[in-house]
Formats: structure tokens, C-alpha cells, sequence
């Protein structure tokens, strides 16, 4: 777990930074640099214990509100955000917390990035100027239910036999500004959702009935084996981009941003490795690349647990051994 983690009160509409004590918390995180780059908070040492007595929501950026209505979505009241939860005075703890970038991330039920153009992978979601890059299944389906219910509105009917009033009503409170300033920038500010919204608002959903989701092996049974196969090969492609973009970043002395890239591949091609030995590769070239990185910067620890944790396929260990015995 994440040393610190912001701890969001959706009815209440406030936030406040947490010390997570190891505990074992559902979180969403944010990309890497993405709140610095759009001015979100940042902590240092003199505001440490005013975000941690909290603040208003009201007060914050328009990214910082989508995250929050994002986690409400996901069912959780956790976000990890860099800038927010590692004290940038400390430098310390920047490195403590850089070595465990990867653990942070593949431990997140999702991270939130900004929208790219690549083709939809599995396990993502594109929402506005966003990208949710979700590890449970459960997650992604809840993101489309809404997605679908919200853009028509003959659908918002189902939303009242599958969430709880309370879940409505966490989301209300994020969709009321924007119903009646339609033109923010934000997660819920598309015009053609508006009349989705407001209906929303009117408060009409009772029911508290529980989502049935169908498990990863079910929806990609359900799925045509080409479109998998398309899959695979764009994550795969994707991943390979973001590599190259780890390399670039630590090359202009960025390790944090390299860092964030390498986990990002991880991620991306973890439900492709099971039916792809090439995603494996990938998975083990970003792998080892991590563990480089956490070597130079003098943390043996996490790189030799990396690398004690890493899943070699058997044909990949095969292949491996002829080339040793040929040399």
C-alpha cells in the first residue's frame, strides 16, 4: 500500500490526506505528473496538516473533482495521486515511494490517464478526456453500465435495479454543478448527457440491488477469437510505445516518469500474457528495465523482489536455455 492516500467524503463534498498504516484499501491512482501538469495541490511539509484536517472539494480543479467522481463510480472513497500523497520536500520519501511505483499502480483497481488515441484495449475504458485502465472486471463493467446509461437516457431506468440510492446519490453530488454550468470541462460536461444528468438529479432511484458481473474468462469466452487476437496485438503495440517513452524519460533524468511508463506496460499487457508468449516478453523486458532503475538508484531490495516475482513462460525459460547451451 501507498504511504498515503486521499480519503474523499462524497455526501459531504470534502477531502483530506490519510496514513495508511498498511492497511488494505481499495484506491484508484491517478497517471504520473498528471495533477502537477494541470496545478493540482501539491504537499509539502508546511500543508501537511491542512490537508490532513481537510478541505472543501468546492476549492479544487476540475481533474481533481473528476478523480473524486471517478472513485465514486468505482465504489471507493481512496485515491493516490504523486503530488498529493508523496510530501515533495522529502527526499526520502520521494525515493522510498519511487521505488515502489509498481507495486502502487498493479495494487490500484484502476488508474485514471489522459486520452490517447489508441484503439481501446481491454480492461480500459475511454470517458471524455480520460482513459481508466481497470485491473477488475467488475470495475470496467460498472464504467460502461454508466457510460451507456448516462448518453440515453432510455437506459437510466436499468440504473435503479442495479446501484444503491447511495451510490446515486455520491454521484449527484459530483453531476450538480455541471447540470447547471454544462460547458466545464469535465467528466460529466458532454452536452448530450446533460438531460441524463438532470434526471439523475431528480432523485428517482430507490433500489439497492447488487451488479452481476460476468468474470474476465466469460466476457473473453463471449468474444470472437479475431477480436481477441486484435487485442492482444494493440496491447502488445501500446506497450511497446510506452516503453520506448521509459527509455526517453530516463535518458532526460526523469526516473519517476520512466518508472510510471514501465508500470503502465506491466499493466497494460497483464490479462494478455495467459494467450500471448510476445506480451510475456514485453512484460519481462518492462520487468527488468524497473529493476535496473531501482538497482542504479541504489535500492537492491525492491529490484531483487521485482525480479524474484517475475512469471517466465515455459516456452520463454525453453528458448532461453537452447540459446545458453549454443553460446
Amino acid at each position: 500500500m501507498p504511504k498515503r492516500l486521499v480519503m474523499i467524503d462524497h455526501e459531504r463534498q470534502t477531502w483530506r490526506l490519510i496514513d495508511t498504516a498498511g492497511k488494505n484499501l481499495r484506491y484508484m491512482a491517478l497517471s504520473l505528473g498528471f495533477n502537477d501538469d494541470e496545478g493540482g495541490p501539491t504537499l509539502t511539509k508546511s500543508n501537511l496538516r491542512m490537508f490532513q484536517s481537510g478541505r472543501a472539494l468546492a476549492d479544487m480543479s476540475v481533474l481533481f473533482l473528476d478523480c473524486c467522481a471517478s472513485s465514486a463510480m468505482a465504489q471507493t472513497k481512496y485515491l493516490w495521486i504523486d503530488t498529493l500523497c508523496i510530501d515533495q520536500d522529502n527526499d526520502e520519501e520521494t525515493a522510498s515511494q519511487i521505488c515502489r511505483m509498481d507495486e502502487i499502480y498493479q495494487s490500484a483497481i484502476a488508474t485514471i490517464l489522459p486520452r490517447s488515441e489508441l484503439q481501446l484495449q481491454q480492461g480500459q475504458v475511454k470517458w471524455g478526456r480520460y482513459e481508466f485502465m481497470c485491473k477488475e472486471t467488475s470495475t470496467v463493467d460498472q464504467f460502461r453500465l454508466l457510460q451507456a446509461s448516462f448518453t440515453k437516457t432510455d437506459r437510466l431506468d436499468s440504473l435503479k435495479s442495479v446501484f444503491s440510492a447511495e451510490f446515486l446519490s455520491n454521484i449527484r453530488s459530483y453531476v450538480q454543478d455541471v447540470a447547471n454550468d454544462p460547458s466545464d470541462d469535465g467528466l460529466f460536461s458532454d452536452s448530450h448527457i446533460t438531460t441524463s444528468l438532470a434526471a439523475l438529479l431528480e432523485g428517482r432511484f430507490e433500489s439497492s440491488n447488487v451488479v452481476n458481473h460476468t468474470s474476465t474468462e466469460e466476457t473473453l469466452s463471449s468474444e470472437g477469437q479475431s477480436e481477441v487476437a486484435n487485442r492482444v496485438t494493440n496491447a502488445i503495440a501500446t506497450a511497446k510505445l510506452r516503453i520506448n517513452e521509459a527509455i526517453q524519460h530516463y535518458a532526460q533524468g526523469d526516473a519517476l516518469r520512466a518508472v510510471t511508463k514501465l508500470v503502465q506496460v506491466r499493466e497494460l499487457v497483464r490479462t494478455t500474457r495467459i494467450s500471448s508468449s510476445e506480451a510475456s516478453r514485453v512484460d519481462l523486458q518492462a520487468a527488468i528495465y524497473l529493476a535496473r532503475i531501482f538497482l542504479i538508484g541504489s535500492s537492491a531490495e525492491p529490484a531483487m523482489d521485482l525480479l524474484n516475482n517475475i512469471e517466465v513462460p515455459e516456452e520463454i525459460g525453453e528458448s532461453r536455455e537452447s540459446e545458453s547451451a549454443i553460446m
